[in-house]
């Protein structure tokens, strides 16, 4: 399990953008970034540790909700 930020598409979620996530030991090559990156992630024995907080459980019920309300109401009125 990789943790990082994932924000939703809501008014001021974009501030959450690097406020969790983790730092890859890895030198990578420009010819094939994710080769390395992936070799890294394959030879750790667990999760890679990570830095800042994620949300609470609070925030990610509100989110969800948000997600399904929109999905279902929302959406495909912009079409």
């Amino acid at each position: 399990m990789l943790p990082g930020t994932d924000p939703f598409p809501f008014a001021k979620d974009y501030r959450r953008v690097g406020r969790f996530g983790f730092l890859a030991g890895v030198t990578i090559n420009e010819s094939a970034p994710w080769a390395a990156l992936r070799s890294w992630l394959e030879g750790l024995p667990r999760s890679p540790p990570g830095f800042g907080e994620a949300s609470g459980p609070i925030r990610f019920v509100v989110n969800q909700v948000g997600i399904q309300f929109y999905n279902r109401f929302f959406r495909d009125a912009g079409r």
